[in-house]
């Protein structure tokens, strides 16, 4: 298993488990990966089963870093030792579960790769319906008294790794808010849906107002001057979720983010902005790409999608910007597969690629 960036190895920790039947292999750089960089992961097929049956196939996995980078980071549980989470059927709004069998807990098993702690906490549930407390929901709550419990602002971001079971069940954030002087609401992020195996990071981008979900708070609105943990939350739908299964969870943080660029050493000139647009990632695509791109000068840019006809199908971007390195986000959900061509104009100058959408 090799990570290479600008053709050097980096150095990296991974970790297998099996999930529901099925091999999940985790792979973690040791440091903070570079900002807006490429690089290639590659698992050889010299890898075997536990009865010596190679891959027999290469996988190689190209992607890039996003241009953002962390400025700050704030650790509310890495779960090295155990806090005061309840159990989940503690909570007077937990519904729907099997108390015998629902419970959170820790573990030394499944951790993810590279941390200080090789510890996580664990969810296992599972769902049964009760005719006189209708409703699916498991809040697992973190009191406020609790000596891991912070208060923070809506200029952070909020984040947690999970380790997905693919149920399709859902996941969100609930916190506390304070309005004056008291904390008077509850409220959370838009449902996830677990649909991963394996280590995937969560976040909540509090200054969003589209991210705020849906449960008992009267306005659905973050516009309290503080806020605190209150739970993690889990939903379920029948015929679309999985009754039973278990979650692992780690480095549950704040953080804040940046574009400027970080871990530039003093001496090392600044790479000069130039007219650039690169190829989207990922290519091929479903239903969602990235298309980055960089101009020199301020003016007018203009980032347009067409199909294969010349027919326009999207205009991503469309005003004045700074000299800058840009991102745009495609979405081609509702479209047919096939080759689509972006065109990037300003200040004169037109640059196109293809990128091919396959369902």
């Amino acid at each position: 298993i090799t990570l290479l960036s600008d053709g050097q190895t980096v150095e990296t920790k991974y970790i297998h488990h099996v999930m529901r039947g099925r091999s999940v292999l985790s792979v973690r750089a040791k440091d903070d990966l570079i900002q807006s960089t490429a690089y290639r992961l590659i698992i050889d097929s010299t890898i075997t089963d536990t009865i010596g049956n190679p891959m027999g196939q290469i996988q190689i996995i190209d992607f890039e870093t996003s241009l953002f980078g962390y400025i700050e980071k704030k650790m509310i549980d890495d779960f090295s030792v155990p806090a005061g989470w309840w159990q989940p059927t503690g909570s007077g709004s937990t519904v729907g579960v099997d108390g015998t069998v629902t419970k959170w807990g820790f573990t030394k098993n499944v951790y993810l790769p590279a941390p200080n702690f090789k510890k996580a906490a664990y969810l296992q549930y599972k769902w049964k319906w009760d005719n006189s407390n209708p409703g699916y929901l498991i809040r697992e709550y973190l009191p406020p008294t609790d000596n891991k419990n912070v208060e923070f602002d809506t200029t952070y971001v909020l984040q947690v790794y999970i380790f997905g079971d693919s149920s399709r069940n859902t996941f969100r954030f609930c916190i506390d808010e304070y309005n004056g002087s008291s904390w008077t609401d509850h409220e959370v992020s838009k449902w996830i849906t677990i649909d991963w195996y394996g280590w995937k990071l969560v976040e909540w981008k509090l200054s969003d107002p589209n991210s705020v979900g849906s449960w008992i708070s009267p306005n659905e609105e973050l516009t309290g001057s503080k806020y605190r943990i209150d739970s993690f939350q889990l939903g379920h739908e029948d015929s679309v979720g999985a009754v039973s299964g278990i979650l692992y969870f780690d480095d549950f943080r704040l953080v804040k983010k940046t574009t400027e660029l970080l871990g530039i050493t003093e001496n090392k000139p600044p790479v000069a902005l130039q007219y650039r647009l690169n190829q989207n990632f990922p290519n091929p695509f479903n239903p969602i790409t990235t298309i980055r791109y960089e101009i020199s000068h301020a003016g007018n840019v203009k980032l347009t999608v067409y199909n294969i006809l010349g027919e326009q199908v999207a205009v991503l971007v469309n005003r004045m910007q700074q000299a800058g390195r840009y991102e745009a986000h495609f979405d081609g959900k509702g479209l047919s597969s096939g080759t689509y061509i972006y065109r990037l104009r300003v200040n004169g100058k037109v640059f196109t690629k293809k990128m091919l959408l396959v369902k």
